[in-house]
């Protein structure tokens, strides 16, 4: 989303108090491909995703960011990852967000 700080991303709690995503329009796609930066956030995402500094720069020695299609690739593989270790799940099915929802905001 356009304009939005980290922690206030982190205290949005649109997704487990209301159930409920933002707007699609509030999303804006940035066209501009800038390495060092793209490099920089998807290691802090990574590392924030993966709930740990040193998995996250083992991951991020095998990661090729040097275009789209390399970022791309680096997308699918964290997602793998976060997979594979249980850090994040696979929602095809309304009924399965639906209770992953439930779920989270139980915890």
């Amino acid at each position: 989303m356009a304009d939005v700080s980290y922690p206030d991303a982190v205290e949005d709690d649109a997704l487990c108090e209301k159930r409920r995503v933002h707007d699609c329009s509030l999303y804006v796609e940035v066209a501009y491909l800038d390495i060092k930066q793209m490099r920089s956030t998807f290691t802090e995402l990574a590392t924030l995703l993966l709930g740990d500094a040193k998995q996250a720069k083992s991951f991020m020695t095998k990661a090729k960011l040097h275009s789209m299609e390399e970022l791309e690739d680096s997308w699918w593989n964290l997602y793998e990852k976060l997979l594979s270790t249980g850090r994040a799940v696979e929602l095809s099915l309304k009924i399965e967000l639906e209770d992953f929802l439930y779920n989270m905001c139980r915890s």
